[in-house]
């Protein structure tokens, strides 16, 4: 089976490398991603036919905790992958579950909370904010640490390479944006061709090819994660091995 090999590589070359693992084990990456992302999508697109906008904060809110533990499970999937083994949503789930599931959930809520002081202080602190803090979710699964310490943890992983990361995810955003805008535009001339005028069955016809898109964002974030520990700590397969068994 096809691996990725834990070394250094440039803005470009990461994004191949995204691109590569997601489509060559698709199946996989798409399922540790759906088993928590799909249910909060199709709750979103439910509620936002019937519900207040009360309703859909809550939603919102489950949904970038959903986030952080699709993370989590794909920081595992793509560990088994260099390490060539075939990655398991069921192995994923297993090691996110034993007790790091209070931790991932505590650690999102104090970056969330990060991120929104910031966001209200100014708008530029509060992308340094999310910069510094995106790789939050991989630290906890990998390294053991929770809360403040993994927030610490990740801003000195993203120290020096900041500019590094800010290119590779935005490149990967605007895949996902020009690629959801086309298939927004398809389903909205093949609606305009068929008489369809329900919000709620198109948004049902869409979430699972946008749920497949919005994979490619949370693998990016497990893929920067693990370039900034190779290239700030020499990080390599026997290191990895003993950090999947923690």
């Amino acid at each position: 089976m096809a691996t990725y090999v834990l070394t250094e590589r440039s803005a470009g070359e990461l994004i191949r490398a995204v691109f590569s693992v997601y489509f060559q084990h698709f199946f996989t990456i798409f399922m540790a991603y759906a088993v928590v992302g799909l249910p909060c999508a199709i709750l979103i697109a439910i509620a936002q036919e019937t519900l207040g906008a009360s309703w859909m904060g809550l939603l919102e809110a489950l949904y970038i905790v959903s986030n952080t533990f699709a993370a989590g499970a794909l920081t595992v999937c793509v560990g088994d992958i260099c390490l060539g083994r075939d990655p398991s949503v069921r192995r994923a789930y297993q090691q996110v579950g034993h007790g790091l599931w209070v931790k991932m959930l505590a650690t999102n809520v104090m970056q969330t909370v990060a991120v929104s002081i910031s966001l209200i202080l100014l708008v530029i602190p509060g992308f340094v904010a999310a910069v510094w803090f995106l790789p939050a979710s991989c630290v906890v699964v990998l390294e053991g640490t929770w809360g403040r310490a993994a927030l610490s943890r990740s801003r000195r992983l993203v120290a020096g390479s900041f500019w590094h990361i800010v290119g590779v995810w935005l490149a990967l955003f605007c895949v996902i944006f020009v690629v959801s805008l086309m298939m927004g535009m398809v389903c909205g001339v093949g609606a305009g061709l068929t008489g369809i005028n329900s919000k709620a069955l198109l948004t049902s016809v869409m979430i699972v090819p946008i749920t497949a898109l919005q994979v490619l964002g949370v693998l990016g974030v497990v893929f920067i994660y693990y370039d900034l520990r190779v290239r700030k700590e020499a990080y390599d397969n026997q290191i990895l091995a003993a950090d999947l068994m923690r």
